[in-house]
């Protein structure tokens, strides 16, 4: 997996965390 994809994914994950919290 070359470095862009990686942080582009690590960005959505943590977005998605984010939105998890708060909508809880």
């Amino acid at each position: 997996m070359n470095n862009l994809a990686y942080k582009t994914y690590n960005i959505e994950s943590i977005k998605n965390e984010f939105l998890n919290i708060g909508f809880r």
